[in-house]
């Protein structure tokens, strides 16, 4: 099996966004809450978490590779592990500032490890796949 990087909408697996009138798109708030369409598992997860223990280096090189080049001023990103399946997930978000030091999160991208069959001519070659998931 070849693993590739798989591209979410950030309302197909983050189940805790909220509106706010400080943004024109739902923010990330609280404590964010993943969604496993793998396994239907819901993780928490910390905005400022890069590089978790045990986070495997190959798929954060993937992850590297699928995003955009360059990074756009505000824009980080978290990872961390499904914690009933263990897939690996990278969320994608731009802080912006509303008011003297006061920030939301508006997250952009959700990135997910996928396993699929491999085939002649792919190996080593990351791809982005844009198919819908179950939002929930």
């Amino acid at each position: 099996m070849q693993e590739h990087v798989v591209r979410r909408e950030p309302h197909e697996r983050i189940v805790s966004l909220s509106e706010s009138c400080y943004a024109d798109h739902p923010l990330i708030i609280n404590l964010p809450k993943y969604w496993c369409g793998e396994c239907d598992e819901i993780t928490p997860f910390a905005l400022r978490c890069k590089n978790p223990p045990g986070f495997n280096q190959t798929h954060r090189r993937l992850f590297d590779d699928a995003m955009r080049p360059g990074k756009p001023y505000g824009e980080d990103f978290c990872e961390f592990n499904c914690r009933l399946c263990g897939r690996s997930v990278r969320v994608v978000y731009r802080e912006v500032e509303f008011h003297a030091a006061s920030y939301v999160h508006v997250p952009v991208d959700v990135l997910e490890i996928e396993a699929r069959p491999g085939g002649a001519g792919t190996a080593g070659c990351p791809t982005i796949s844009t198919r819908k998931g179950d939002p929930r």
